[in-house]
């Protein structure tokens, strides 16, 4: 498990191809296209309890938030991904790290529930293009 000093510089380098912060689960469809977007690029991480600016304010109930995050992954995400999910406490406040790895070899392309495919380009998700998807497909050996 990282040290707090760790997960602090993490935070403070701000979101990035691989890292999206969330202050809370108010959108599964959102986080479903923010970890399939992971999914079907080079992995990342998603920290729930962030702000966007880096503010840490934690969040209430971890297990309903783990809970949560496992039925997003479960049942929003088509097929199924299988992320490490992490309870970390930084200062006073908890925060989760869901990691989706690259190394775990993934059958892609990914896509939500509405059926979006999303890739990370920058800091952002956005919707893949046929192009991008045959692409993903091939690289995946599909």
């Amino acid at each position: 498990m990282e040290s707090e000093r760790g997960l602090l510089s993490q935070v403070a380098q701000g979101e990035s191809g691989t890292r999206e912060f969330k202050r809370a689960l108010d959108n599964p469809e959102s986080v479903a296209g923010e970890i399939v977007a992971f999914a079907n690029s080079e992995g990342g991480a998603l920290w729930i309890g962030v702000e966007d600016n880096g503010e840490i304010i934690g969040v209430e109930s971890t297990d309903n938030v783990f809970q949560s995050l496992t039925n997003i992954c479960r049942d929003r995400c088509i097929p199924p991904v299988s992320p490490v999910l992490e309870q970390h406490n930084i200062g006073d406040k908890q925060v989760l790290l869901l990691e989706v790895r690259p190394e775990l070899k993934r059958m892609k392309p990914y896509r939500t529930a509405e059926g979006r495919f999303y890739l990370r380009v920058g800091r952002d998700k956005k919707d893949a293009t046929g192009r991008e998807l045959v692409r993903i497909s091939q690289a995946a050996g599909e």
